[in-house]
């Protein structure tokens, strides 16, 4: 598309060209990807949004302008993904033009400045090349070296001067040598027709009274090339008769969504009022929408019954099904023998005259989705052997290595005292495992590579078992003995090994000689704790990791529900509240029927093919549940209402927009007609409904949207939302 804005420089001073000639064009220069443009800002918070997003301001008169009615006017440079951005968030930037463009039709009269920028351009290239983010690599060129300013100063691309530049004229397919495209009677331009119909705060007979810049019918652009003739061709991706550069640069619709808000009408039908369709009048054949089994009701044009914002590209039109109970119709028929203290009940119904208040209540349901994890991995981990044993597992400087004694002694059930005694020993041990480490024969490494594969797993204990030594000074005499029947069982495990334990436990046993007294009875424990390590030693080991931590999620979903609530004028109808506390009955559970008259009516934007599946709900005084659940389909032929339209002064003749039916009789236990008789209020509510065979499809267009939270100024702790 910006290659179809390739200009001569005739262009450069923006003044009166030669069409013809300028029809005709050179190649553009290769466009960066960067565009000028202008956004209003009327807020601190948006403000804050657009220096979020990262773009270059150019020009901002008045910093503090957004405190204004008007806003503040800003200039920037922007990214393409930025410039999307920008339009979805509805800063509606206006007066955009390709940034390489502006500068080349300037070249002659800022020769320094295309200069300049055509240095920022390699900068850019350069470090796109590496890898670096366009935005990045914007600001890695260090604009301030740069006179970007001066951009702000250069005048649009308008070749016509309608308004629309000629960057813009492109993206929405028109005429950049016309200011009239569509040629409509009226003479309107193709830029304050495009301005009316991006301003969806006008009155939709406002903003569709200039007609859409295309037509209709002639004037629509050769989308996709659908004539075959390759000529004017303006992309279409998604069939909504936006051109797919509008709708991501100004409008902000999406592509490839051919309905935005996913209702029945394609985006073109709510921006235009109307959409293109060959295929009329019996179908549309361009896209999806109108879809066929709509065309009696819905066709090109956005039929009047409509409502805003339903007719808006951005808010989904719904049907929205209410029930209203006609007040002063509430009936409780007696149908079984009720007997007080003043004798048999003799009246055998009444009607209830009732007031009614109509409300809409809202509720807050947090759902968390995950909370307090823990993650817990499992391993099996197999002892060196020779064959594995290189240097490469030998660290030039080896952690202190210690015996587990703790854990066999303990699971020998040894005394926490005894296992302490016991354990300070293996200090000694440690050094010698510390001088086995200047072997550097086989049998060396292999000893203090299968140690330290013990230590890693008791290097914490090391520690404490150290801290212990002072405490054993009254045990040591009788240490010999029970490192005799140690070596029995140690070799077991540490055939490898031996040579450098022997020496290094017969150094022990002479330092220790003349204390072995107190450990007789604790040899043959420690033997067998130490028979029991070499035991596992030889065998794989699992080792398990927890990790825990606060992680939390989840989603939040609001609920409003409208509702009505009727008060009875005149209880106690049927007897007095004296004699219902003494009341009983031959049928308790079904006392009486209830019949009441209700009205179906559609409160939303758009008609409802069908409605099924409606089920009314009513509450007795502050009951958390429903005392009757209705089944109100039951009153509708086939259980379903169709084609009820919007309650509005444009339902098509012959259609309603809302249908009054009598219910069925619904049965009252006799507490339930004490409660009614006694005037306890009554709350109705739509409990659930159905759209039918367009369920999905509004299921689509609900998931579709979005949740708004607005900042209320309060410091309650959502600020950041």
């Amino acid at each position: 598309v910006l290659l179809s804005l390739a200009f001569q420089p005739l262009a450069v001073t923006g003044k009166q060209v030669d069409k013809e000639t300028s029809r005709q064009g050179v190649a553009a220069p290769a466009t960066t990807g960067l565009f000028r443009t202008t956004v209003t800002v009327d807020s601190p918070s948006r403000r804050a949004r657009l220096e979020a997003l990262g773009v270059v301001v150019l020009s901002e008169p008045d910093p503090s302008g957004f405190r204004k009615p008007e806003g503040s006017t800003v200039v920037i440079l922007a990214t393409a993904d930025q410039l999307e951005s920008l339009a979805r968030l509805r800063f509606e930037p206006r007066g955009t033009d390709d940034a390489d463009a502006l500068i080349a039709a300037h070249a002659t009269e800022k020769p320094w400045l295309a200069a300049a920028w055509g240095e920022l351009r390699q900068r850019i290239e350069t470090e796109q090349r590496i890898g670096t983010d366009k935005r990045m690599a914007i600001a890695a060129a260090n604009p301030s070296a740069y006179p970007l300013q001066s951009v702000a100063q250069l005048s649009s691309l308008d070749f016509d001067g309608d308004g629309l530049t000629n960057t813009e004229e492109a993206w929405w397919c028109t005429d950049p040598l016309n200011p009239n495209s569509d040629g409509d009677a009226q003479g309107f331009t193709d830029g304050q027709e495009v301005r009316a119909l991006l301003d969806f705060t006008l009155p939709r007979n406002v903003r569709w009274g200039y007609g859409p810049p295309f037509g209709p019918p002639a004037a629509w652009p050769n989308f996709n090339d659908r004539n075959g003739t390759h000529v004017n061709v303006c992309n279409d991706g998604d069939f909504d008769t936006i051109p797919d550069y509008a709708e991501v640069y100004m409008v902000g619709t999406r592509v490839p969504e051919e309905s935005t808000d996913r209702d029945k009408f394609d985006d073109g039908q709510e921006l235009f009022g109307i959409t293109y369709c060959p295929g009329a009048p019996t179908n549309c054949g361009y896209g999806s929408f109108p879809a066929i089994e709509y065309w009696n009701f819905i066709q090109a044009r956005v039929p009047d019954w409509v409502l805003p914002p339903g007719d808006n590209p951005l808010v989904a039109a719904f049907p929205v099904p209410e029930v209203s109970v006609t007040p002063g119709s509430w009936r409780v028929e007696r149908v079984t023998t009720i007997t007080t203290s003043q004798g048999e009940m003799t009246q055998t119904s009444n009607t209830y005259e009732t007031s009614v208040l109509r409300g809409q209540g809202t509720s807050i349901a947090n759902a968390v989705t995950w909370n307090n994890w823990e993650e817990v991995s499992e391993a099996v981990e197999t002892p060196l052997n020779s064959a594995m044993l290189t240097t490469a597992h030998v660290p030039a400087a080896p952690n202190p290595v210690v015996i587990p004694i703790f854990v066999a002694l303990a699971a020998a059930g040894g005394t926490a005292a005894t296992v302490s005694a016991i354990a300070g020993s293996v200090s000694a041990i440690a050094d010698v495992v510390q001088t086995g480490h200047t072997l550097r024969d086989d049998t060396g490494k292999k000893t203090i590579a299968e140690l330290q594969n013990i230590g890693k797993y008791t290097s914490e204990l090391a520690q404490g078992v150290r801290t212990t030594n002072d405490r054993l000074l009254s045990v040591q005499t009788s240490l010999d003995e029970g490192f005799q029947g140690v070596q029995g069982s140690l070799n077991l495990g540490f055939q490898n090994v031996a040579s450098s334990l022997n020496s290094g436990f017969a150094a022990i046993g002479g330092s220790l000689d003349g204390i072995h007294y107190a450990i007789d009875r604790q040899g043959q424990l420690l033997a067998r704790g130490l028979y029991d390590i070499s035991y596992q030693l030889s065998r794989p080991r699992y080792t398990e990791t927890r990790t825990n931590g606060h992680s939390w999620g989840g989603a939040q979903t609001t609920t409003h529900e409208v509702y009505e609530e009727h008060s009875i004028s005149e209880g106690e109808a049927f007897t007095t509240g004296q004699n219902w506390s003494t009341a009983w009955a031959v049928d308790s559970s079904h006392a009486a029927d209830l019949t009441f008259e209700f009205t179906v009516k559609n409160t939303g934007t758009e008609y409802a093919r069908e409605l099924s599946g409606i089920v009314v709900n009513v509450y007795l005084g502050d009951d958390a549940s429903p005392t009757i659940s209705y089944p109100a389909w039951e009153k509708f032929p086939n259980g379903k209402i169709e084609n009820l339209f919007p309650v509005g002064p444009n339902t098509p003749p012959g259609q309603l927009s809302q249908r009054t039916f009598v219910t069925n009789r619904i049965p009252l236990s006799l507490e339930q007609m004490k409660r009614i008789d006694l005037g306890e209020r009554l709350t109705v509510k739509v409990e659930s409904y159905s759209y039918g065979a367009d369920e999905l499809f509004y299921t689509n267009a609900v998931t579709g949207g979005v949740t708004v939270y607005i900042e209320d100024g309060v410091e309650d702790g959502d600020e950041t939302v």
